[in-house]
């Protein structure tokens, strides 16, 4: 089956053929996981156990507004009785809305783009997306610790028959 994502009919058609132990194959609308999937590729989702899933993992669940979310696995959280997902488009700068596994409807297994089929669960695939996902917590985490940026002043001296260089601020500097 082929489809787009952003219907809540195919969401929930999606989810019936998938707990009955079916593939389904959409069509990706949006840049939320750009690079790694694009607008128009065709995705093929499969069940999953929940709590089989592992960080970096392409996942797809219902959003809040009944469409088909694919998005990255960046943690699980496990309470007595709460196993909660999240995800983060990897085009996105902020994880999305903790999930409960009730709204989990498969795991992308297949990806094709322009007629190509590429392999999402290669050892080598994940491993770079964990190794993203590090990196940019990373470099969040050191942007969070380099605070605010700090305007400087910028003065110079003009030479005796030389153009004169104006004084004033500067771009903005990290100090």
């Amino acid at each position: 089956m082929i489809s787009t994502v952003d219907n809540p009919a195919f969401c929930r058609l999606a989810r019936s053929l998938i707990a009955d132990g079916k593939m389904v194959r959409c069509k990706a609308a949006g840049a939320s996981m750009f690079p790694w999937i694009q607008d128009g590729d065709l995705v093929t989702l499969s069940p999953v156990d929940p709590r089989r899933l592992k960080p970096g993992q392409i996942i797809a669940f219902e959003n809040a507004c009944g469409s088909l979310t694919i998005h990255r696995l960046v943690a699980t959280r496990s309470d007595v009785d709460l196993f909660t997902l999240v995800t983060r488009g990897d085009a996105n700068s902020s994880n999305d809305t903790a999930f409960g596994t009730d709204r989990l409807i498969g795991q992308v297994v297949g990806l094709q783009r322009d007629g190509r089929q590429l392999r999402v669960e290669a050892p080598m695939c994940l491993w770079l997306a964990r190794l993203h996902l590090r990196i940019r917590a990373k470099l969040k985490q050191l942007m969070l610790n380099l605070g605010p940026p700090q305007r400087r002043e910028v003065h110079s001296a003009v030479q005796p028959g030389t153009a004169a260089i104006e004084t004033g601020k500067s771009d903005y500097d990290y100090e």
